[in-house]
């Protein structure tokens, strides 16, 4: 489970636990874009170029956001406005979906759907649809990607399967 940094206004995250640092941040809005497949290198090294530039330009009604990224498992991009200092109108939050979007278009990728979960098991993630989880182990991860701020992202980004709602699946 290798975890891939990106730069975004000044703070590196090398890994999951290197984000304690803004667990304390006050009101965070988190969000995630799953991938249908992982990046390569080449993409990776464009995906953190670009998104850090759009971050470090992104604004909302003419005010700079304070905004952080982070790249997991080469598969799923997040991230996090610090809404504090300004918060985030509609079309700014819209203007970063077109981004994503675009930027998957143009490197021949998708957004993955929603409705699936990404799971970790044997090492390795995949998005499954709810009627699948009966195949997995109830200590296989799921990556939570309904965490809305940055201490419920840090805390709960991975948990076992048994530990969710979606454990009565299992049955």
């Amino acid at each position: 489970m290798r975890q891939v940094h990106l730069e975004v206004r000044t703070l590196i995250f090398d890994d999951i636990n290197s984000l304690n640092l803004l667990v304390n941040e006050l009101q965070t809005y988190v969000t995630h874009f799953p991938l249908s497949q992982k990046l390569n290198e080449r993409q990776e090294v464009v995906l953190r170029t670009e998104l850090s530039q759009f971050l470090n330009s992104w604004e909302s009604h003419g005010i700079p956001l304070k905004s952080y990224g982070l790249i997991t498992f080469k598969q799923i991009i997040t991230v996090a406005i610090v809404e504090q200092y300004t918060p985030a109108g509609g079309c700014a939050k819209d203007n970063l979906s077109r981004f994503v979007t675009s930027w998957c278009t143009k490197q021949g990728l998708c957004i993955s759907s929603r409705a699936l979960l990404p799971l970790i098991s044997k090492n390795y993630m995949q998005f499954v649809p709810l009627k699948e989880l009966k195949n997995f182990s109830p200590d296989d991860l799921i990556i939570d990607l309904s965490c809305y701020t940055w201490r419920d992202f840090y805390q709960n980004f991975m948990k076992p399967l048994k530990a969710t709602v979606y454990f009565q699946f299992l049955k």
